[in-house]
């Protein structure tokens, strides 16, 4: 499979183990990814340790500067969920888009939970380009994990840990191992 396209599956797989993990649910509308009676995620997950003999990828993520506005929309707080995951092969060896197929190809997993203004301490970025086939003009920050605040809690989940950070607090987290 193309990266580009396997990027724009991957998401998918990830909110569903992360709802499920957190007892939260997708956010249908446009906004954060997952909401529950309390509280917001914004979730973002980057791949490890290729299995197609590159070099490892950087433990970075890419978020969207108008992301950074759901705390002033949403009337609750929020938080930032970032991660990494593990595949058991080369993105380019996957040959399937369905999802239940996908989640069983991820090894492990390991995920941060970061308060909301955290991210504001990330210069914006922008980002413009064209090709025969599309354009674009975004404005970008790359949170990188060697800035991840102090973990407070860790819990050893199905197929990953999830760990709180430094101003995070516990009870907003039910997690269902």
């Amino acid at each position: 499979m193309k990266a580009r396209t396997y990027n724009s599956i991957a998401p998918i797989i990830h909110e569903k183990w992360v709802a499920n993990v957190l007892g939260m649910k997708k956010n249908p509308n446009k906004g954060p990814d997952l909401i529950d009676n309390k509280k917001f995620l914004e979730v973002k997950f980057c791949l490890i340790k290729p299995k197609d003999n590159k070099k490892e990828y950087p433990t970075a993520w890419t978020i969207l500067d108008h992301q950074l506005e759901y705390a002033d929309i949403w009337a609750m707080p929020g938080f930032w969920l970032l991660g990494f995951y593990e595949l058991d092969r080369a993105v380019k060896k996957v040959r399937t888009y369905d999802l239940q197929e996908l989640e069983e190809m991820v090894l492990q997993r390991e995920a941060y939970i970061i308060k909301w203004s955290w991210m504001n301490q990330y210069a914006p970025h922008r980002c413009r380009g064209k090709t025969n086939f599309s354009q674009w003009d975004n404005t970008f920050l790359y949170p990188k994990f060697k800035d991840i605040p102090k973990i407070t809690k860790t819990m050893q989940m199905e197929k990953g840990l999830v760990h709180l950070t430094e101003g995070v607090p516990d009870y907003f987290f039910n997690f269902h191992p």
